[in-house]
């Protein structure tokens, strides 16, 4: 079972049907921000999207009250429910979970105070400082995971045997490179432009969201 949420409208409004309605339909709404957008798409796993709809209430009909409940359950096919991902824009954006941290994690929480750092001096423009945090961030998750040697012999056999590196290799390779890049945020003779501070720090919340190479859950 997946649960979107629930909730109850403001002010309660009644749904009343004329004397002699013999079949009428009610529509629903449901707003669903980026993030729940993406947990559909986990538990959708490519496949069609099934879900269930409970529905309660109380029905007021000529001085009696009585409760109903009932549950429905539907199936929108794959096709249907990538023309409606279109339809709202959602594949113009990609969406990365980065774990954090629980309060009982205090290490890994500097991870999140390093990339909100740097997304904070994009919007001001010191694209430099974006840079530097990237590096510090990738180098912290290295210190943490005790895997900054793993990491230099990886690029060490992308040189060598590169056609013998397995996937976790070139994860690391990858991650060796762009710590590479972000080298360059210590050296003010080297500006960076918005539109390269912005990729690398995608970059960077990417690898770091792969729990092979970056926090671990």
């Amino acid at each position: 079972m997946f649960e979107i949420s629930d909730g109850i409208l403001d002010g309660h409004p009644i749904i009343e049907w004329a004397e002699h309605t013999v079949d009428s339909q009610l529509g629903f709404f449901f707003y669903l921000s980026t993030s729940q957008v993406a947990s559909i798409e986990e538990f959708r796993n490519s496949g069609d999207l099934k879900k269930s709809i409970w529905l309660s209430g109380v029905v007021d009909y000529e001085g009696k009250q009585n409760d109903f409940y009932d549950k429905d359950d539907y199936v929108i096919s794959k096709q249907q429910w990538l023309e409606a991902l279109a339809a709202m824009k959602y594949k113009d954006t990609l969406f990365f979970e980065l774990y954090m941290p629980m309060d009982n994690e205090p290490e890994d929480e500097n991870v999140k105070i390093l990339l909100e750092r740097a997304q904070n001096h994009i919007l001001n423009g010191h694209y430099q400082e974006t840079i530097g945090l990237c590096r510090q961030a990738i180098e912290f998750v290295e210190k943490v995971r005790k895997d900054k040697n793993v990491a230099s012999k990886a690029a060490k056999k992308y040189i060598d045997s590169r056609k013998e590196m397995d996937v976790l290799e070139r994860m690391l390779f990858l991650r060796e490179g762009l710590k590479n890049v972000t080298q360059l945020g210590a050296h003010h003779s080297k500006e960076f432009s918005r539109q390269q501070a912005q990729a690398i720090l995608g970059m960077t919340v990417a690898l770091l969201s792969s729990p092979e190479v970056g926090i671990k859950k």
